[in-house]
């Protein structure tokens, strides 16, 4: 039985020659895995070639897509043809092989060759750092990557790679939904569950179906929409002065906001190591652009705890204040586990009302829309904490830290004696409420 592409968008993963990337992007029952495993087993009878089919956690040959390849060679009646064993499948004519491997381990990627095809699954959870691992390893000339996922952010790392405005050369990027598909191949309660999801949370269901974005406030405590339309507010320069410095280290550098009300004047970077070096260089900066008599808030966790002596001593006109991201909430009526949550729900507030992000890099709003919340049983609100994210994205959040670290306390100005009574404040727009 010869094995043909279930669709005709799906020829190019047979056609293959001059593509480095092919990407299936869709939604759940869209037959991208199904595709990718008939055309693997098409490759295997066709070449010896060495296969491998990898995803980002792969804690047993279970997690593998390697039941779906077995699934297809006994559909199409060729299971005489190969030999399957626990961790390998092997076509007995060819010789090709296919392997399964997990990319969590990023130093056994890193030992991998000889592999002319690779299957990326489920590449939505791929990180920044396990992709720069994988990819020199399928280095064989005409090797090829075969990518599937069912995005879920803009800022995950195969979104920005793939789907942008500009596709990389080389790059095919094929876009199918349960909408493509032949209405008899899929069973009729599927059919209905759609359909019901459709009509319940259309939202969810032009992403669990369509293959859209997942961009809600449940799982991102600032989704993409929310920081788009603080991108395109505009606000004027009026109001108190505050400053926000988090302080870098172990290779990442530290980062400075100065904001007036709900205009951001700017942010700036300083990849300085000494603590008086970067002192020096963080007081020249807001003696140029901040007046005096206002606060000044640093993140005194980690090596900040030394920055606040330094601060004080270059800056005696500015009211100097250390913040430390994993205490107590101190806003009355916080919904919040801790500070750093606190300060991400209040900056989010205005976000959602008046701040301006106008002026801000990409960094800035790639780092925000990653950062996943979640609600505790004790109906608090949790972030994922800073080592995840980086680990996801490739970089610490440094940006946008900086940006919260002005929302720590409220915009007044300067008060010598001062204390931990900041008022009253109810989250307005929260994305608990």
């Amino acid at each position: 039985m010869k094995i043909r592409p279930l669709l005709k968008r799906f020829e190019p993963l047979y056609k293959s020659k001059g593509l480095r990337n092919i990407v299936l992007v869709g939604g759940r029952h869209s037959a991208k895995s199904w595709a990718i495993a008939e055309a693997i087993v098409f490759y295997m009878l066709t070449y010896c070639v060495r296969i491998m089919c990898t995803r980002m956690v792969q804690l047993s040959i279970k997690q593998s897509s390697k039941k779906l390849i077995e699934d297809t060679i006994h559909r199409y009646g060729l299971i005489s043809q190969f030999t399957i064993t626990r961790d390998y499948i092997r076509c007995n004519a060819t010789g090709a092989e296919v392997n399964f491997v997990g990319l969590a381990d990023l130093n056994s990627v890193r030992s991998l060759e000889g592999y002319g095809i690779c299957w990326v699954e489920e590449a939505q959870a791929i990180t920044q750092a396990a992709a720069e691992a994988l990819l020199p390893t399928i280095r064989k000339s005409g090797s090829i990557i075969f990518w599937s996922l069912n995005p879920i952010y803009e800022t995950d790392w195969v979104s920005r790679e793939f789907l942008g405005a500009v596709t990389p050369p080389n790059t095919k990027v094929i876009h199918v939904s349960i909408l493509d598909l032949p209405r008899d191949i899929i069973p009729s309660h599927v059919w209905d569950e759609a359909e019901h999801m459709r009509t319940a949370n259309e939202a969810r269901y032009r992403h669990v179906y369509l293959g859209e974005y997942a961009d809600s406030a449940e799982a991102r405590i600032m989704p993409m929409v929310l920081l788009q339309t603080a991108l395109a507010r505009t606000s004027i320069p009026e109001g108190p002065w505050v400053a926000g410095i988090d302080i870098g280290g172990g290779g990442d550098p530290s980062k400075l906001t100065i904001r007036q009300g709900d205009y951001i004047h700017g942010q700036w970077g300083f990849d300085l190591d000494d603590p008086q070096l970067l002192g020096n260089a963080l007081a020249g900066k807001i003696k140029e652009i901040m007046p005096k008599g206002f606060n000044i808030l640093y993140d005194e966790g980690g090596i900040g705890w030394a920055m606040g002596a330094i601060l004080r001593a270059l800056l005696p006109e500015y009211n100097i204040i250390g913040v430390n991201f994993g205490g107590s909430p101190v806003w009355a009526q916080s919904k919040a586990r801790n500070r750093r949550a606190e300060m991400y729900q209040k900056c989010a507030d205005h976000m959602r009302s008046t701040l301006s992000l106008k002026g801000c890099d990409g960094d800035l709003i790639r780092q925000a829309a990653s950062i996943s919340c979640w609600e505790t049983t004790a109906g608090l609100l949790q972030l994922e904490d800073k080592d995840g994210i980086k680990k996801r994205i490739g970089r610490s959040p440094d940006d946008i830290d900086s940006l919260v670290l002005t929302y720590a306390i409220p915009l007044t100005e300067i008060t010598p004696a001062y204390t931990t009574s900041y008022g009253n404040y109810t989250p307005s727009g929260s994305w608990m409420d």
